[in-house]
């Protein structure tokens, strides 16, 4: 039998979503930060080892005191990262509103659920000793696994992650697997999720209990608690296609391709272990490499006792030792301690690839095209919703200028003039030059003013400009009572098409301090409120350094695109850790908005693309993808 194929529950997810059409289903997603914090703090309350969590706070007279429960987790967890945050969630005072009224509603859902728990003596108080007895039961972020495997299948998959809470009564064998949303959902979509981790429990836990007597809940905070419960045998339909689906996700389904490992790449696995053997008996392997195009990416499990962090700071040491020409990856990923290697034999993705499955939309698309993942499915920013603006940072040979070039395009692709227009700043004139015609440009044809600037002079002109823009679509706004550009797009009879500004070499702009002062001061009035007036700005710099990248700047482009840096100070002045000074060049990037970075690949931009993307056509037209 093959060796399983490894995916994570986040893989899974993101395809649940993608295929129920979320996007366009019963509701929007909360924010990535906001959704994470509420998980958070979810996780600390019921955590016996927190400063917050239950145990520590609430004894047996005060047990159902919520809010008592609800003050605690806002002095340590929410009210220092929300005032952390405070740039970032200025335009989402309604979001943060609602996140902090539903983790009122689920704190007092937690003491209702401890307070049954009591009365049912499967949690009591000990007086005595001044603890509570039974908490273990309450199983948080519990670590599960799945293999799945089918006959039509070209190698079995191995799906790991963690389940939101896991609730169990030893005694009678019963459990309930629990999932948290935060905002509206899809029920579908969640329905699937909860099947996923069922699954994997019952994989997990084997004969330890009683697949009959599972239930899941689903917790849905909308801010008030709306709660559902299935049991298995109303999940049966869901859970063929559940299996279906794994099975396209990790590319092992008849008729589709995957890049298996090959005997070399195994090898080199092996050598990865004894290597990190040295340091002592620290990981091991979970599985076979994933084959991404620039690295392989092998899945490590810390061996009992060892701290992450003890193996963190090694990539050096590894890439050292396997004689690898750059240094080896060690990071976090969605949850799991992943180790990138380089690929000897790099592959190069083309932009051409991934243009027939570029997003669209009849009033225009707002998603800009990032890179790919290791699984070659693209990744997006979406400019409309929670990445307005990006600031982007890499050295030379890194491939920024390349990334740039390839972003726009896949805006280009899939828009005409009347859903988009370009400013481009380009002090070194040689980036954005071939776009000089384009009907695209936010001037096209009034080369009075133009959108194709140069000079530091001229792009504070240009951010003027948009500024004054922007104004004048608030104004369109407060007539027609809407507060974004979509909604004033059904309202009014003109329609008012996205506006994107590139700038490419900030740096070089902002080099005078007379010039800085009014780049940045512009710069921070659009990142502050022109998202809803569907104006974005995406800022590239070669020289991330802190004189350059002022704090408020920072805030305002939230988004972040990272290639190479020259060093761990410049990682951490893009990203907030190190990381970046690894990568490889030519395209490979870390991409982040509110959570943790993904690492990706931006596919290159050839010749014949770029000039039938960039060269004159006919006003109206979109070019076909």
């Amino acid at each position: 039998m093959p060796d399983p194929v490894l995916i994570s529950v986040s893989d899974v997810r993101r395809e649940i979503y993608r295929a129920s059409e979320f996007a366009a289903g019963e509701g929007q997603p909360s924010t990535d930060l906001l959704g994470s914090l509420f998980h958070r703090a979810f996780r600390m309350v019921m955590d016996p080892n927190e400063e917050c969590g239950w145990t520590n706070v609430l004894d047996r007279d005060t047990l159902n005191d919520s809010t008592r429960l609800r003050d605690e987790v806002y002095s340590i967890i929410i009210g220092p990262r929300l005032r952390e945050n405070q740039g970032i969630l200025q335009a989402s005072a309604s979001e943060v509103l609602t996140m902090w009224e539903a983790t009122g509603h689920l704190c007092r859902q937690v003491c209702r659920l401890l307070v049954n728990s009591c009365e049912q003596k499967l949690i009591q108080y000990d007086a005595g000793a001044n603890v509570w007895r039974g908490a273990e039961r309450f199983s948080v972020e519990e670590k599960l696994t799945w293999l799945v495997d089918d006959p039509a299948w070209s190698a079995p998959v191995l799906v790991s992650g963690a389940a939101d809470a896991v609730w169990r009564n030893p005694a009678s064998k019963s459990w309930c697997v629990l999932e948290l949303k935060l905002g509206s959902g899809s029920r579908e979509a969640d329905l699937a999720q909860l099947c996923l981790y069922h699954e994997m429990l019952h994989a997990t836990m084997g004969a330890t209990i009683d697949n009959a007597a599972g239930r899941l809940a689903l917790w849905h905070f909308q801010p008030e608690l709306k709660h559902t419960y299935f049991s298995g045998e109303q999940t049966a339909d869901v859970k063929l296609k559940l299996r279906a689906l794994i099975g396209r996700v990790a590319g092992v389904a008849p008729g589709m391709s995957t890049l298996s490992p090959e005997a070399s790449q195994r090898e080199l696995g092996k050598r990865l272990i004894k290597v990190l053997e040295q340091f002592g008996p620290m990981v091991t392997l979970d599985s076979d490499p994933v084959v991404g195009p620039a690295f392989l990416r092998f899945h490590i499990m810390p061996g009992p006792g060892v701290k992450v962090r003890n193996i963190l700071p090694l990539g050096e040491d590894v890439g050292l030792q396997l004689r690898l020409s750059k240094p080896a990856l060690i990071r976090l990923e969605e949850g799991t301690l992943v180790v990138d290697l380089q690929r000897q034999d790099r592959e190069t993705l083309l932009f051409s690839e991934f243009r027939p499955s570029l997003p669209t939309s009849p009033r225009g698309n707002a998603k800009l095209l990032v890179g790919v993942d290791l699984r070659r499915q693209p990744r997006y920013a979406d400019l409309s919703s929670d990445c307005p603006h990006i600031l982007a940072a890499g050295t030379t040979g890194s491939g920024k200028s390349e990334w740039l070039r390839m972003a726009a395009a896949s805006l280009l692709a899939t828009n005409t003039d009347s859903t988009l227009r370009l400013m481009l700043i380009d002090p070194k004139r040689v980036t954005f030059g071939e776009l000089e015609h384009s009907p695209c440009l936010l001037d096209a044809g009034q080369h009075a003013r133009g959108a194709l600037l140069y000079t530091p002079e001229e792009a504070i002109g240009g951010l003027h400009r948009l500024i004054e823009l922007m104004e004048e679509r608030y104004r369109l706004f407060a007539e027609y009572g809407v507060t974004d550009l979509d909604a004033l797009g059904k309202k009014a009879s003109a329609f008012h098409p996205r506006i994107v500004c590139f700038c490419d070499e900030y740096g070089n702009l902002v080099a005078q301090r007379k010039n800085r002062d009014a780049i940045e001061g512009a710069i921070n009035q659009l990142g502050a409120k022109a998202r809803a007036a569907g104006i974005h700005l995406i800022v590239a710099t070669q020289d991330p350094r802190a004189q350059i990248l002022s704090p408020a700047l920072k805030t305002n482009l939230g988004g972040r695109v990272c290639l190479r840096t020259t060093s761990s100070t410049q990682s951490r002045m893009i990203l907030d850790q190190n990381g970046a000074e690894s990568l490889l060049g030519n395209g490979d990037l870390f991409f982040k908005t509110a959570g943790e970075p993904i690492r990706l690949q931006a596919p290159l931009l050839e010749d014949t693309e770029r000039r039938e993307l960039f060269g004159p056509r006919p006003s109206g037209s979109k070019i076909g993808i």
